[in-house]
């Protein structure tokens, strides 16, 4: 409340913000293996100060990319916890901010896993168009691993709706 007052809660919360995100990005990289218990468990410990930075990036004029980075790796997360429409309205959020279009890998990421965790809630038309977009800006990064799973992701939707035609 003091920090409020004195023009310096901005600065706090920007720290907030990106101590999480870098917890976030590095539980990411446990999401399979033998520490993800640990991970999933540190995460839901931390879902309150993790709300608040999400909060924080969507407050904040400068906090788009900060907003797709958090909800691409809290992704999984989400999934595996079944925060499905918690993690989806955030993820849809952070895309459809303005200044979050630019077509960068963390964009991307996000589209990648939002249409995964529409994939999962059984929306599957939603799915289809962020997986789409998140495959046409991998391959113009050349992001073969993001291709990967875009396509997979995308076969997944395609075989649910009975459409073969379409399975990559």
């Amino acid at each position: 409340e003091k920090r409020e007052g004195s023009g310096e809660s901005g600065w706090v919360r920007s720290r907030h913000r990106d101590w999480f995100l870098a917890l976030a990005e590095e539980a990411q990289q446990h999401a399979t293996g033998p520490q993800q218990g640990i991970w999933l468990q540190r995460l839901e410990t931390e879902r309150d100060n993790l709300r608040a930075a999400l909060a924080w990036c969507e407050a904040d004029t400068q906090g788009a990319q900060s907003g797709l980075r958090l909800t691409a790796a809290l992704a999984w997360f989400w999934r595996v916890r079944g925060h499905l429409r918690e993690g989806l309205s955030y993820l849809t959020r952070a895309l459809e901010r303005e200044d979050a279009r630019v077509p960068t890998g963390a964009r991307a990421q996000a589209l990648q896993g939002a249409g995964n965790l529409a994939f999962h809630r059984g929306e599957n038309t939603q799915a289809r168009t962020f997986l789409e977009e998140g495959l046409r800006l991998f391959r113009e990064q050349e992001d073969r691993r993001g291709i990967a799973y875009s396509l997979l992701d995308l076969s997944s939707v395609a075989t649910a709706q009975a459409d073969y035609g379409r399975v990559h």
